[in-house]
């Protein structure tokens, strides 16, 4: 494996983890009825960081999904 494979691997695995952060994540807050703006921003944010972070991203996911 190339470095340029894994370097496409890791940022599609970010942007995978973004998407979910802020669709799945924000759809949820939306239908339990928690639409604080800060939630939002906070979901933006996390995507941010999941794209930057690839594979690890999706650990910190995980584990923030787990904490709610």
């Amino acid at each position: 494996m190339t470095l340029t494979t894994i370097f496409g691997f890791w940022i599609v695995v970010g942007i995978l983890n973004a998407v979910y952060s802020i669709v799945i994540d924000q759809s949820t807050d939306f239908m339990y009825g928690d639409d604080t703006p800060g939630k939002i921003f906070d979901h933006t944010l996390t995507a941010i960081v999941a794209v930057a972070l690839g594979p690890i991203g999706v650990v910190i996911s995980i584990i923030d999904y787990i904490k709610g």
